[in-house]
């Protein structure tokens, strides 16, 4: 087994998750990365190997997979990754860390939608955009048109409020012209509180975004991110105990990184109502229980 998942190319396994996608047109691709904790070895010089991902909520499945050079980050494989994707109609959110021009550029090239979250990493755009919103609250600045909206969550011990405000009027904004397919800048306020004596937490997002102003698109869009590490990289650690796994080989870990989640989908797609990890164990003890689970792969 050992000798095959190190000599076996990763990319014959993410042909078959990419297969499993298809066509990816109106669908939300999340772009994350995970660092595989078990991989390093102080003593042989080896780094960690870190996975970016690009998720498909809709499929509980990953469209496709890089690793980062060693010594780089993400930025160096955000790019990589996309253009193994076939975009065109897609909606691509990432995090602060791929908010960069020249991804922008890709995406808008590619055909697809883009929610870039807007951190000081780009200094000039943020406070620009920090500048504006902050105006608009206060009334010191012409009133552009902005669309808002609002949810309510409550669960698991908390209540958590988000207020999402969009605009497409940036006549305001001078770093516009640096991002391809930019049309509107969008803020998320959330307000969290766990008991009636903690103290409300409140965080504030900005995003950029190439489509027209549409406060509910990007509610979902926003939410539904966080989709990666919740449904793949939690279960992942949790059910599967992937960074316990101390294979340190780069092909052998990412190998083993996929089939965890390939396995992790069959068990998604087996109908009853136990959780993932009973449906382990009984796939462990019981042969007819994984040849159900096998065969549904194919459904």
């Amino acid at each position: 087994f050992r000798n095959v998942l190190l000599a076996l190319r990763p990319q014959v396994l993410l042909d078959i998750l990419t297969g499993w996608c298809g066509d990816l047109t109106g669908k939300h691709v999340a772009i994350d990365g995970k660092a595989l904790r078990g991989t390093h070895n102080a003593e042989q010089g080896k780094y960690l190997v870190h996975l970016v991902r690009a998720w498909v909520d809709e499929y509980s499945i990953s469209a496709g997979q890089v690793t980062c050079a060693e010594k780089s980050n993400e930025i160096e494989a955000i790019p990589r990754l996309l253009d193994s994707l076939s975009l065109q109609g897609a909606t691509v959110t990432i995090d602060a860390m791929g908010t960069q021009s020249a991804i922008a550029e890709q995406l808008h090239a590619a055909g697809a939608d883009y929610v870039l979250a807007l951190k000081a990493n780009q200094k000039g755009a943020f406070q620009a955009v920090e500048a504006h919103f902050k105006e608009q609250a206060e009334g010191s600045s012409a009133n552009a048109r902005h669309l808002k909206s609002e949810t309510l969550e409550l669960s698991h011990g908390r209540c958590e409020r988000r207020h999402y405000t969009i605009t497409d009027e940036l006549d305001w904004f001078h770093k516009s012209w640096k991002w391809a397919g930019l049309q509107s800048v969008a803020e998320v306020r959330r307000s969290i509180q766990r008991s009636h004596e903690s103290p409300m937490l409140e965080e504030v997002h900005y995003f950029l975004c190439s489509f027209k102003a549409d406060a509910q698109r990007l509610a979902k869009l926003v939410r539904d991110h966080w989709g990666v590490e919740n449904r793949c990289h939690w279960v992942l650690d949790v059910t599967f105990r992937e960074d316990h796994c101390q294979v340190r080989d780069q092909n052998g870990a990412h190998n083993l990184s996929i089939l965890r989640e390939m396995a992790m989908k069959a068990l998604r797609n087996e109908p009853s109502k136990l959780s993932l990890r009973r449906k382990r164990r009984r796939a462990a003890l019981d042969s007819n229980f994984r040849i159900q689970l096998l065969a549904s792969l194919h459904a």
